[in-house]
Formats: structure tokens, sequence, C-alpha cells
């Protein structure tokens, strides 16, 4: 069967479960919720408290526990609650009860929620206009405001709890900035379209992991049926997920193989599961809320060539360096490798330089406690320049090669060859990666 055939499939049947499950009672919905929390807190609780291997990352699920597990549940009163209310409360009251639940009582953890619940406001300001300078000053107040609460978090961690900075850590920070400068300068384009995404910002996930939704994602809220039919369709995203989570904590529960190149392909073929697990998870909040997203990560093991890898790993994001990064520099450069190079730069800019460089060396500015970053710095923009080159070159060999064959490689036998050279290919790249990772580390 061919890979596109097996989407289809699966994602047919979840639509006609989500829909035969949307004509149970409220009865049916508040056992729904009741048998997710019994699975996630009673059944099989994820030990928090336990060590981890750095390398697993399911430090990003564990100190997350709380926090959506709290929103989650919230989203049973959304169809009777008045939007924007009932998503500022959840927002504020998820994020506050979820620290107060590790033991962290402070004013000064308001200020994460708050500062999405002010960008919400600076949003809808906003006019049409694109040559207004109020988008400027909406970026540089979300930038000022960004670095207060990254300044309100180290007051926190070193004075309160550092169980708190470590939860304000794992949720990303730094992507709610990169979501509201997003909406902040395609708000004008998308208001003369009769598209307004400033009511996006206030969904409770994005306390959590915040992500740029397309503004087309909202339904009516008079709409009761397919409410209901969403609900049901995230809580079914929730439920894979936790699945995915589960094989990820029995995988990720040890060390890596000595060999480096036998730990890479390890590694690769659990983030595969990790990153869809977590893609399904905040896919199902969003949804729960009555946000007709699309899904944030799709099918990434059918991924038939590096750039496939991050536009199904994912799709927020790849449509967000499409319409501000890739379009923009095409038309002025009209050179594909200069536009794919714009591109892996501003990747490696978001995944590694923003938030392992630049946070850090913040932190490391503000807080003496936290020690100096400058080693750590050095060998960080190395390991991005090198994470950089290393995709833009597979991407460049990929399409002067396979690329260019794609006509014989047609077929369902054509497309999985492609999908296992492509994953051939990048567990080599990881590999190299690993190795320059190695060497950075002895330095």
């Amino acid at each position: 069967m061919a890979p596109e055939h097996i989407e289809k499939s699966v994602d047919l049947l979840f639509e006609k479960m989500a829909f035969l499950l949307s004509k149970s009672t409220e009865v049916g919905r508040l056992l729904a919720l009741g048998f997710l929390v019994y699975v996630v807190y009673v059944l099989a609780p994820i030990q928090w408290t336990q060590n981890y291997p750095q390398w697993s990352r399911l430090y990003l699920v564990t100190d997350r526990y709380w926090l959506t597990l709290l929103i989650g549940f919230a989203s049973y009163f959304y169809r009777w609650l008045p939007r924007a209310w009932l998503h500022a409360t959840v927002t504020v009251g998820a994020w506050a009860a979820s620290s107060a639940l590790i033991g962290v009582s402070s004013p000064w953890i308001l200020a994460y929620p708050f500062y999405i619940l002010v960008g919400f406001g600076l949003l809808k300001c906003l006019d049409a206009h694109r040559t207004s300078l109020r988008r400027w000053a909406v970026s540089i107040a979300l930038i000022g405001g960004f670095l207060v609460c990254m300044y309100a978090a180290g007051i926190v961690g070193t004075t309160v709890s550092a169980k708190y900075f470590q939860l304000f850590w794992t949720v990303h920070p730094e992507y709610a900035l990169i979501t509201l400068l997003f909406y902040c300068w395609s708000m004008p384009e998308l208001k003369h379209a009769g598209d307004n995404p400033a009511p996006l910002i206030l969904v409770p996930a994005n306390i959590s992991y915040p992500l740029p939704l397309p503004a087309r994602s909202q339904i009516e809220r008079t709409d009761i049926k397919k409410i209901i039919v969403l609900w049901w369709r995230g809580l079914l995203n929730v439920v894979v997920a936790l699945g995915l989570f589960s094989l990820c904590l029995i995988v990720g529960n040890r060390e890596l193989p000595a060999s480096p190149g036998i730990a890479a392909v390890y590694q690769y073929f659990y983030f595969l599961i990790f990153i869809s697990a977590s893609m399904n998870f905040l896919t199902g909040l969003i949804r729960m809320y009555g946000v007709d997203a699309p899904p944030a990560s799709r099918y990434v093991a059918f991924a038939n060539s590096p750039l496939d890898v991050w536009r199904r790993g994912a799709s927020h994001i790849y449509s967000m360096v499409l319409q501000f990064v890739f379009i923009p520099v095409m038309r002025r450069s009209r050179s594909t490798l200069v536009t794919a190079a714009a591109c892996v730069i501003f990747i490696s800019f978001q995944m590694f330089f923003f938030h392992e460089i630049g946070v850090r060396a913040f932190y490391s500015f503000i807080f003496p406690q936290f020690g100096t970053a400058s080693h750590y710095v050095k060998a960080a923009l190395l390991y991005t320049a090198a994470f950089a080159l290393g995709w833009l070159l597979l991407v460049i060999a990929w399409q002067v090669t396979i690329e260019r064959r794609k006509g014989s490689l047609v077929g369902p036998a054509g497309v999985w060859l492609r999908i296992v050279l492509n994953h051939v290919l990048v567990i080599a790249l990881m590999v190299a990666l690993s190795k320059v990772g190695s060497v950075l580390g002895s330095i």
C-alpha cells in the first residue's frame, strides 16, 4: 500500500471515531476525561522525580505534567463559557496552579501568562496598514515583555525554587515571542483578507508550547456540533500521544550505546517517536479548545526527502518559514541555493541559537549564580554552524541527484524506496553531527 493511502485511511478512521463519540452525552465526555486522568495520573504515572538521561529530553514531558493535565481538563467547559474569558482564565489559572503544585508561590510566576494576555491585547490594537509604525512599536513591546518574563523566572528560580525555572525553561518561552512576532507581522495582511488571528494567542495550549497557528483554524462558537466533534478528535490525539510517550519512557530510560554511530541511529528513531508524540499532544489540546488546527506534525516517518522531514516534523514552523523566509528570499534572489541557505540558517537560529545560546547567555549575564556561558556559547555556535551546513549540503545533494531522477521512482515501490533512502541519509548526517558534537565537547 502506498504511504499516502495509509495516511488517508488513518485520518478517516479517526474522523469516524470522533464523529461517533460526539453522539454520546455529556456524561460520556466526563467519563472520557476521568479515564484520561486515571490513565495519566493513576494507572501509568510519569515518574517525574526520576532522573531520566539528558539525551532523551523526557523532562520536556515530566516538567509540564500538571500544566498539560489542567489545560486538558478545563477544555470541558469551553462550549458554555465565553471564549476569551475562559481562555484567559485557564491560561493564568493552569500556570499558577501547576506552579503551586510543585511548591512555588510568588507573584513573579504570573509574569509569563500575563505576557501572553498583554500580547493578545497589543495584537488587537494593530490596524490593517502595512506601513504603520504601530507594528514596530508592538514588536519592541513584545521583546521587552519577553525580557521581563525571563528576568521574573530567574528571580523565582534563584530565590524560591529551581523547579519553577526548569518548568519555565521547558515550555520554550522564546517560542511565545516568535509566535507573537509572527502574528504581529502577518496581522495586517490577514486583517485585510478578513481573518483575525489574535484570538488564537489566547488558546491555553500556548502556555505549554506556543506555535503559530493558521488564522483560518478557528470555527464559529455557535456551531456546537463541530465543536464537540473537534473536542473528541483532540482527545483522540491526546490518547495517541500518551501511547507514544509511554513508548518513549521505555526506550528513553536508558543510556545510549557506546558506539557514536549506533547511538545516533538509536536517537534518530527515538526522536521520530518523541516528535510525533509531542505534536499529537499539542494538536489535541488545541483542538479541544475549539480550534480546527492542522496537525503540528504529520507522519514524519513517511518523509520522502530531507525537506519533507522538516515539512512533516513541524508543519506550523514550516509554514512560518515558507511565508517569512522562503517566499521573500526566493522573490529577491531567484536562487534556490540562496533560499535554501536562508531557510536552514533561520531554522538553526530558532532551534539552537535563540534558546541554547541567547537565553542561556542572558541568564549568565543577569544572574551570576547560573555561571559563565562563554565556553558553552562557543561550542553551541560551532555546532549550530555544522548543523546548518550539514543539512544544507544534504538538501542540495538530494535535489541534484534523487530529485532529478524522481520520474524513475514512481509507484508505491518507488515512493517507499525514496522514504528508506531519505532516512538512511538523514541518519548518516546525524552520525556525522554526533561526531562533531563529541569533538566540541572535548575541547
